[in-house]
């Protein structure tokens, strides 16, 4: 009788992942809005190209080797929301498994390493203090702010029309002690 009911619990909850599959399939097959699906695909180029700097940027070997992680580390809100945790999940860095963690105050970064910090546009005001939290250490401050690279932030992600492109402050990204690829500087602006 219990091996019925197990069963029968076990049937009960494959149909409930199917009839929530079958109503995600419809509600992301319907066209809804015009606005809504090019923002939510630069939503997800956005993500895309924050995990895909992992490639064109270079860690100091001793600071690499310091975690079992590679962290993508968000601050506040981003536009991609949790579409970066897709992206990320089962990937890794040079055999490290990749992982997002997000930070609502500087002071929750002490004693944690993140790879790469993302500061959200709604968190721009407390830039400083987390980028205080950071001086001198190897991590590639992101951001998609107006300013942001003016404010001392690394690389930041600029929508142009519908293209993600990309700006530089290679002052701070030398101060770091990261270099960044030519491939990906010329397609950049660059701020010095």
């Amino acid at each position: 009788m219990s091996l019925y009911l197990q069963t029968k619990k076990n049937l009960s909850a494959a149909r409930l992942l199917c009839v929530a599959a079958l109503l995600s399939l419809f509600t992301l097959g319907s066209p809804g809005p015009a606005p809504a699906a090019p923002q939510t695909k630069a939503h997800h180029v956005q993500a895309v190209f924050l995990y895909n700097l992992t490639r064109f940027v270079d860690w100091p070997k001793s600071w690499a080797e310091h975690s079992d992680y590679f962290t993508i580390g968000i601050v506040g809100d981003p536009p991609f929301g949790a579409v970066i945790d897709q992206v990320v999940a089962g990937e890794q860095w040079r055999g490290k498994p990749m992982r997002v963690v997000r930070f609502a105050e500087p002071e929750e970064m002490n004693g944690r390493q993140c790879d790469i910090l993302y500061i959200g546009s709604d968190r721009l005001r407390q830039f400083e203090r987390f980028r205080g939290k950071l001086n001198g250490l190897p991590v590639l401050t992101v951001g998609d702010s107006p300013g942001f690279l003016e404010m001392g932030g690394m690389v930041n992600l600029v929508r142009k029309q519908q293209r993600i492109g990309l700006g530089v402050n290679l002052p701070a990204v030398r101060h770091s002690g990261l270099s960044i690829s030519s491939k990906l500087l010329r397609l950049a602006t660059i701020v010095e």
